[in-house]
């Protein structure tokens, strides 16, 4: 989904520590404290679950893998 810029990586797929980092700049500019990759993970989930979506579905969009479903 998204691609790294520096020169070394460029072009290549953006890993967590590259998102995180990247989240975190994001949230500072826009005055937001206290943001990770994962607060994005977990809204989805908690509006796919609130919109009452099948949960196979569910988990299938957040690539959760079996057996993590609690």
């Amino acid at each position: 989904m998204f691609l790294a810029q520096d020169p070394k990586n460029k072009g290549k797929r953006l890993g967590y520590r590259g998102l995180h980092k990247m989240v975190r700049k994001l949230g500072a500019v826009a005055g937001v404290k206290d943001i990770n990759p994962h607060r994005f993970r977990h809204t989805f989930g908690t509006n796919v679950t609130r919109r009452e979506v099948d949960p196979l579905f569910g988990k299938e969009l957040m690539g959760i893998k079996s057996g993590q479903l609690r």
